[in-house]
């Protein structure tokens, strides 16, 4: 099996949602996480839209519209993108997954 990386991508929430808006968008993600099964390497976490960019001129304060990541396993990309049919970001304002395959590593 091959692992993928999935970063998710929605705009800001401007407000906090309401406990019935909290508990529709978790049980989603339960619909969604109980549908992939074993495939469901790391459920992940949302990310904080105020981030660090670190390079060679140093940190910087940015501001990114990436919300959240999981870490899936499948045997390939299409395999991968199929189990994010009716994923729950999906229904969130600019919602997207960007799906990366993780290369293992020579000599690891």
């Amino acid at each position: 099996m091959k692992k993928f990386l999935l970063i998710y991508h929605s705009q800001p929430m401007t407000a906090m949602p309401t406990p019935d808006q909290m508990k529709a968008m978790m049980d989603a993600w339960i619909v969604w996480n109980t549908k992939c099964g074993t495939g469901i390497v790391d459920l992940g976490n949302p990310l904080a839209p105020q981030a660090h960019r670190i390079a060679t001129q140093g940190a910087t304060d940015i501001t990114s519209t990436e919300s959240g990541y999981s870490m899936i396993q499948a045997d390939d990309m299409a395999a991968a993108v199929k189990m994010l049919d009716g994923h729950p970001i999906m229904h969130q304002p600019g919602g997207s997954i960007v799906v990366h395959e993780v290369t293992p590593m020579p000599g690891m």
